[in-house]
């Protein structure tokens, strides 16, 4: 079904609305339990509108692409954004507690749960197109346990590696200054609590691209670009985008920074958690017949 570039971006459009309303109403409902700041609402809901137009472009392209039942798709799109928006939260509680204190974050993650479902649902429900009758979703492959342990790990510490390396190189070069001097109530945290932001954050990542993994019947090289890019689109464009209160300086150094710790995480985590099989071997049926991977 061919979807005419008008008509793309006014589903995108579309999307952006139910987005920046769903993160309004939460903002709102966190505000009236004293979780949270209520600042400049209407340029906050133009920001969030923005944000909102990011994810219905580029989730929209990912949805056009993906296949299986409905509910699979909304599962998917769900997972990438709310695991994208905690780990978000998380950080900001982190580093920028004046902009997003701590007691926000356990009520915030329910709030922001709905958001990613009301949107991924209208994503869904937008862009999606019927699969290809010749071609089947991928399978889980029939690793063991420890490979499927192994291979989780070494996407968590993919992140964790790039997290602190990339950090330290933008800490050194451009954002040293902005931490030292607390601009817009940012912080340096403890090491300990940089570290378990850090794990908690690689923990989140693999988890929040496998359901997209098993959704797209695309080759690996596909499927690593999409995972990658969603991570970063949602956990780097979308957030610094809103975040208003930060210097533009800061802003961009953070968006490079954020670019080279979750766009190889996602890379790593699809080529080690993913489907191995081409796209053009996929299993049409339960009983076709493919050679599982079995090997660590």
């Amino acid at each position: 079904m061919r979807v005419t570039l008008a008509a793309f971006l006014l589903r995108a459009a579309t999307v952006a609305v139910v987005y920046a309303t769903a993160r309004s109403i939460a903002r709102v409902v966190a505000v009236a339990y004293g979780e949270a700041p209520l600042d400049q609402p209407i340029l906050t809901y133009a920001l969030e509108l923005a944000a909102g137009i990011l994810v219905g472009l580029s989730l929209g392209i990912t949805a056009r692409l993906l296949g299986g039942p409905m509910g699979r798709r909304v599962a998917a799109l769900t997972s990438v954004i709310f695991l994208s928006l905690l780990a978000v939260m998380i950080e900001g509680a982190a580093f920028a507690p004046a902009l997003q204190p701590p007691a926000t974050v356990p009520p915030g993650a329910a709030l922001q749960l709905t958001v990613a479902f009301l949107t991924a649902f209208t994503i869904t429900r937008l862009f999606a197109t019927p699969p290809p009758l010749t071609r089947a979703l991928p399978e889980l492959p029939r690793r063991t346990r420890v490979s499927w342990l192994w291979r989780y790990i070494a996407s968590a510490l993919t992140y964790v590696v790039l997290y602190f390396v990339a950090g330290a190189v933008n800490y050194t070069l451009v954002t040293g200054p902005f931490y030292e001097s607390h601009v817009s109530g940012l912080v340096v945290p403890a090491p300990e609590i940089v570290l378990g932001v850090a794990v908690l954050e690689g923990m989140f990542f693999p988890l929040a691209v496998l359901p997209l993994l098993y959704a797209l019947p695309r080759s690996r090289r596909e499927r690593a670009v999409i995972a990658g890019s969603a991570l970063f689109v949602l956990g780097g464009l979308v957030p610094l985008l809103v975040t208003s209160a930060l210097p533009i300086g800061l802003r961009v150094a953070s968006l490079v920074e954020i670019f080279f710790q979750k766009f190889p995480t996602g890379v790593v985590s699809a080529l080690l958690l993913g489907p191995t099989a081409a796209p053009g071997t996929l299993r049409l049926t339960s009983t076709a017949a493919l050679d599982p991977e079995t090997s660590l």
